[in-house]
C-alpha cells in the first residue's frame, strides 16, 4: 500500500518491489518463498520512497535510485525479522510473523541474507561512499537495538536515551535513504548531509507517532495489538512523559 502523499511514486515503488523479488528469485534458494511472502504482505515502502524523492530534489531522475531503494527496503526487512525474533513478536500487519511460522533460527538467517544482498546491490554501482552510508546505518541500527535491550524494563529511562534508541533503530535508516538518494542525484556532501538530517528527524517523529499509537491506536488499522511495548517492558515516550508528570504531583 502506498500512502497518499507518495501516490506519484507508485509506479517506481512497484519497480522497487520488482527488483527485490528478482534478487530473491535469482539468489534466494530455500529462503525465496518465505522472503517473497514477507515483502508481498504490505508496508508503506516509505524508505525506498525517500530514496526516490531525495534523488530528484536537484532535478535528476537517476534510474539507479530504484535499485538502491530496493536495497534499503531489504535492510528494513532484515531489521523487522531480527526485531520480531528479539521481541518475540508473532503478529505484524495483521499476519503471522515469519518466526511464528518458520522459527527463530530460520528467521535470523533470512535477515542476515537480506543484509548481505542489500550490500551487494549497493556495491554494484561501484561507489564506495554508498556502501559506507548503508554500512554505517546498519551499525547504528544494531547499536540502537543493543541500547534498547540494555534499558528494557527500566521505567526511569531518560528521554535522551530514548531518543538515542530511536535515532539508531528507526531514524538512522531513513537518514540513510535520504543520503543515498541525494548522492545518486548529484548532491554535494553538504547537501547530502542536510537531507540526511531531514531523514533523521523524520524518523524520530515517525517512531514517536508509532509509540503513541501503541497506546491509543486501532488494532485493526495497526495490524497488531495495542500495548505491546508495555507488554515487552519497553517504556517509550508517552509512558516516560506520564511518569515525569506523575512525579511532579
Amino acid at each position: 500500500m502506498v500512502i497518499a502523499p507518495l501516490k506519484e511514486l507508485e509506479e517506481d515503488l512497484q519497480r522497487v518491489e520488482g527488483v527485490v523479488l528478482e534478487l530473491l528469485q535469482r539468489r534466494g534458494g530455500a529462503v525465496r518463498l518465505p522472503a517473497e511472502l514477507m515483502f508481498k504482505s504490505g508496508g508503506k515502502r516509505l524508505r525506498p520512497a525517500l530514496v526516490l524523492l531525495s534523488s530528484r530534489i536537484l532535478g535528476q531522475r537517476p534510474d539507479s535510485a530504484v535499485k538502491i531503494g530496493a536495497a534499503v527496503e531489504m535492510v528494513h526487512g532484515a531489521s523487522l525479522l531480527h526485531d520480531d525474533v528479539i521481541d518475540g513478536t508473532f503478529m505484524r500487519r495483521g499476519q503471522p510473523t515469519l518466526n511464528a511460522l518458520e522459527g527463530n533460527r530460520f528467521t535470523v538467517l533470512l535477515g542476515d541474507f537480506l543484509l548481505c544482498e542489500s550490500l551487494l546491490a549497493v556495491s554494484d554501482l561501484n561507489q564506495v561512499v554508498l556502501v559506507q552510508v548503508v554500512s554505517e546505518s546498519v551499525a547504528l541500527m544494531t547499536l540502537g537495538q543493543l541500547l534498547e535491550l540494555a534499558h528494557q524494563g527500566d521505567p526511569f529511562l531518560a528521554e535522551a536515551d530514548y531518543l538515542r534508541i530511536v535515532e539508531g533503530k528507526t531514524a538512522s535508516l531513513m537518514s540513510c535513504a535520504c543520503k543515498l538518494g541525494a548522492l545518486l542525484g548529484g548532491a554535494s556532501p553538504d547537501q547530502a548531509a542536510a537531507l540526511g538530517d531531514f531523514g533523521l528527524n523524520l524518523g524520530i517523529a515517525f517512531q514517536i507517532v508509532d509509540d503513541v499509537l501503541d497506546f491509543w491506536g486501532d488494532p485493526k488499522v495497526l495490524g497488531k495489538p495495542v500495548g505491546s511495548d508495555l507488554g515487552e517492558k519497553k517504556f517509550t515516550l508517552p509512558f516516560l512523559v506520564a511518569m515525569q508528570s506523575s512525579e511532579e504531583w
